[in-house]
């Protein structure tokens, strides 16, 4: 099909504006939900979640480049009409990212005796652990999204993406804020990641 001119530039605006959007949207959910989760989980439980959610989200930097590499595989694949490659590289980053899952929730449990000690958890230690392992399952989880993410950004279809990923984040912080306010704590919050 041949476009018209100028319609790069147009899709080139529109993907932009709605991945900054969806990035607007989860900054946002994120600014109203934290303090709203500050004050319903106190300062120790808050700051355990902050800690081990950075943590988990620092270890999903693990992949070392490969979602970029999918992303690259994708666009490839289909702009030559290559469904196989396409289905390959998709299936990859599923066990790559499954490995990487199961290597944290190894790290996980061998290490969480000691990660508390040196936290200082003490009465928090059991919600921690179960904690740590539902941010560790959510990682995962997200972690199977990324082929279909990987192939709506390969064919530069950023629309749907950014509609998904705002979505998620606001609904994200909405459930996290709506658990902990009945009484769920830290497991909501794990549950809501």
């Amino acid at each position: 099909m041949i476009e018209p001119a100028g319609s790069d530039g147009a899709r080139i605006a529109a993907n932009a504006t709605a991945l900054l959007a969806a990035r607007l949207t989860t900054a946002a959910a994120t600014l109203v939900a934290s303090p709203l989760l500050f004050h319903l989980l106190g300062p120790r439980e808050f700051g355990l979640w902050a800690v081990l959610a950075g943590v988990i989200a620092a270890a999903g930097l693990a992949d070392l480049g490969f979602g970029s590499a999918q992303v690259r595989e994708v666009a490839r694949a289909s702009a030559t009409g290559d469904v196989r490659r396409a289905r390959a590289a998709a299936a990859l980053a599923l066990v790559v990212y499954a490995l990487i899952g199961l290597v944290l929730f190894a790290a996980v449990a061998l290490a969480w005796g000691w990660l508390a000690h040196i936290l200082n958890l003490g009465d928090l230690a059991a919600s921690g652990r179960l904690l740590a392992m539902l941010l560790v399952a959510a990682f995962v989880v997200d972690s199977a999204a990324i082929p279909s993410r990987a192939a709506l950004e390969g064919t530069q279809r950023m629309r749907p993406l950014a509609v998904v990923t705002g979505g998620a984040g606001l609904l994200g912080a909405a459930l996290g804020v709506g658990l902990v306010f009945l009484g769920a704590g830290l497991a909501g919050l794990g549950i809501a990641a």
